[in-house]
């Protein structure tokens, strides 16, 4: 092949290539579609859980998806209750990262606090899903957020797994999580009074 259609197949693959990077991805499903980066599923989440702990305004409802507002909480006052029914005192949160899977976000978050606020609302609800417990005693896992394109609606999303765990009474997320730690962990070293006596 002579030099120079070399040099112009060459340029015309490098167009094509380039044009690739220039498409938008097909979207199989219409609701795999975000309307915002990272960032702003990270500011939601971070205005939700300042409003809940903190036990200003509306303590976060109107950052929750509309649906899950109705169809987990049953209304605002109930969402009041369950929220004013946890112990909120030394409750911190980090945000990590956020990654999108399913046209959702998934913001994860290192939370420390009373059991009542992170057991027994946000996991037990299904808004948190714990995927283990920190070496300090904390608890990592991930919040969904929805961002809607083109005024569709948005917020943050239940995983799943809340009201279904608390109706069947079995353990939640944190128990297993707390449990699989435990038995995952390294033995103490025995102490004096669990040792052998020694014969002299």
């Amino acid at each position: 092949m002579p030099r120079y259609l070399r040099s112009v197949a060459t340029t015309l693959a490098a167009i094509a290539l380039a044009g690739c990077g220039w498409m938008t991805p097909p979207v199989d499903d219409p609701g795999e579609a975000v309307g915002g980066p990272p960032a702003v599923a990270e500011l939601a989440v971070d205005r939700w859980l300042a409003g809940v702990s903190g036990g200003d305004g509306d303590l976060g409802w109107g950052l929750l998806y509309p649906n899950l507002r109705q169809d987990l909480f049953g209304g605002e006052a109930a969402y009041r209750a369950s929220v004013a029914d946890a112990d909120w005192t030394g409750f911190t949160w980090l945000v990590e990262n956020t990654g999108l899977r399913d046209g959702e976000y998934r913001v994860r978050v290192v939370l420390h606090g009373k059991v009542t606020a992170i057991e027994g609302f946000l996991s037990d609800w299904g808004i948190l899903q714990v995927d283990e417990v920190t070496d300090d005693g904390g608890y990592r896992g991930f919040i969904v957020v929805r961002i809607g394109v083109g005024g569709e609606p948005s917020g943050i999303q239940a995983t799943g797994q809340g009201q279904v765990r608390r109706q069947a009474g079995s353990a939640s997320p944190l128990q297993i999580a707390s449990t699989s730690a435990a038995r995952n962990a390294p033995s103490p070293p025995p102490r004096a009074l669990d040792r052998p006596p020694t014969r002299s």
